[in-house]
């Protein structure tokens, strides 16, 4: 490729400052055009921009000229995307709450990222998402080291201990060319009482609460503390990849539904020392996708990350959404359990299957139209928001339990879809919502401060009405008409 000519290199000091002032320009320099993604042999005045903008979206002032003058002559310019420079720098700040993206280090000096935060579905404790070999020793990845204190950032102030990995196993006797296999490396932490955490990933945002396969040619983003925020396309999927450890051992990793690959970007380094942890989401932020764990740190090279249903699935943990219900579910039967018999011949955890089939039955998004569906989507979509202020914000949860905790604990399905709410109940609950909107206010679409006031006006009214006439469902033809109210007098014409 030829060098820039001094006609060229002239041109761009001069045009420098009045390129500089156009919409999302940020770097201006002598190189060669690009065509079709390709570089070309015909030199340019290259304008760096942080997003391409469809010419009649720009002002006059505010497009790039094709052409600049010097001298007597003409050259042209070139536009190239790359997003927002930042210094290159490991991010080692404190993080507090503590939120996905961030560093942690071990009491044996090890150090790697906090993916995501979840919720363990053992306990409904609120716990962080890592590997497996930022966890453990190097000479033993079967268990967790005796000293399993975990540091924020690393050589900082103690968050929690490790709680459990996915443990890897020793190679069988024969095996060629590995020490240590497994489905996928990943681990999670518990955060010690008093250390906050929110559903978020830097320069992310919130981080899906669906999960998903990845597939090859999807889009994805992830944030390390070390590489931080990066954008990579999944090159391929169901992976077994044999991964050197920094003592010599190898790792066999992966299998159907284990390992997946992404490309990074031409000119951008893959996941380096780390970032090991990095939650993987879509670039669009539609799903969670994975969970990074090993790349080969080239310039436009390959990431490694093990798929997050699997891991979850593995490590028996929830999304915020579903873990947040959960939790609060457990409130509402742990605090009711002593004037309630029934409540403690019933198992918390069947209690939580029996709630989630009515959620999945009544609040579906899939039924279009209904009022249930409406009521289930806005949840969803507060799932992070919800989960935050039932975890942190002590005021938010007990409220959400005056206001819907003797719902939560009906026997049945249908005792739930015949439970009459009280004034005293959608007093508490609309206060609970409007106190949740602090943990959704830096959202950036502005959507969830409109799902909670649907969801407050919509129990706002609800007072002396039934969950059945909430959610539109109604009775079906020739069953009795109304609803039963808790003082068991007669339905209502």
């Amino acid at each position: 490729m030829p060098e820039p000519s001094v006609t060229v290199r002239a041109a761009a000091r001069l045009h420098t400052d009045a390129l500089l002032r156009h919409q999302n320009v940020v770097a201006v320099g002598a190189g060669t055009r690009r065509t079709g993604g390709e570089l070309t042999d015909e030199p340019a005045v290259v304008t760096y921009v942080t997003g391409k903008v469809p010419e009649e979206a720009l002002s006059a002032a505010d497009l790039v000229p094709s052409l600049v003058p010097i001298d007597e002559s003409e050259v042209r310019t070139d536009v190239v995307e790359v997003g927002v420079p930042r210094f290159v720098d490991v991010d080692t700040a404190v993080r507090r709450p503590v939120v996905g993206g961030c560093q942690i280090g071990t009491a044996g000096g090890g150090a790697g990222t906090a993916g995501a935060v979840m919720y363990d579905r053992r306990d409904g404790n609120v716990v962080l998402l890592t590997n497996n070999h930022v966890l453990t020793d190097l000479a033993d990845p079967t268990a967790l080291p005796a000293d399993m204190r975990i540091f924020q950032p690393a050589g900082g102030a103690q968050v929690g201990q490790s709680r459990r990995v996915v443990p890897m196993i020793m190679a069988p006797l024969g095996a060629s060319g590995y020490r240590w296999f497994g489905t996928v490396d990943a681990g999670i932490v518990a955060l010690d009482p008093g250390i906050g955490a929110s559903f978020r990933v830097l320069e992310i945002g919130r981080h899906p609460y669906v999960v998903l396969p990845p597939f090859q040619g999807l889009e994805v983003v992830r944030r390390g503390f070390r590489t931080q925020h990066r954008v990579g396309t999944v090159d391929a999927v169901d992976m077994t990849v044999v991964i050197t450890a920094g003592n010599g051992d190898r790792y066999k990793i992966g299998g159907p539904g284990g390992v997946f690959s992404i490309r990074s970007r031409e000119r951008e380094i893959s996941a380096m020392p780390g970032d090991s942890g990095s939650l993987v989401v879509d670039a669009d932020g539609g799903a969670s996708r994975g969970l990074v764990f090993a790349s080969d740190g080239q310039s436009g090279g390959i990431t490694w990350a093990c798929e997050l249903g699997t891991v979850m699935t593995l490590l028996d943990l929830d999304t915020a959404c579903t873990g947040g219900l959960n939790a609060q579910i457990r409130r509402a039967v742990t605090s009711r359990a002593l004037d309630r018999w029934a409540l403690l011949t019933r198992r918390t955890s069947e209690h939580l299957r029996m709630v989630g089939s009515f959620r999945r039955e009544y609040l579906s998004e899939d039924a279009e139209g209904s009022s249930g569906s409406a009521i289930g989507s806005a949840l969803h979509r507060l799932a992070p928001a919800l989960a935050e202020a039932v975890a942190y914000d002590e005021d938010a949860a007990g409220l959400l339990d005056r206001g819907f905790g003797d719902w939560l604990v009906e026997p049945s399905a249908y005792a739930m879809l015949e439970h009459v709410f009280t004034e005293e109940e959608v007093a508490a609950a609309v206060a609970g919502l409007m106190r949740v909107e602090r943990h959704a206010a830096d959202d950036d679409d502005g959507r969830a401060s409109d799902d909670l006031r649907m969801l407050a006006e919509v129990f706002g009214g609800a007072a002396g009405r039934s969950a059945r006439d909430l959610i539109g469902l109604g009775y079906p033809e020739g069953d009795m008409r109304g609803s039963r109210s808790k003082s068991g007098a007669d339905p209502q014409p």
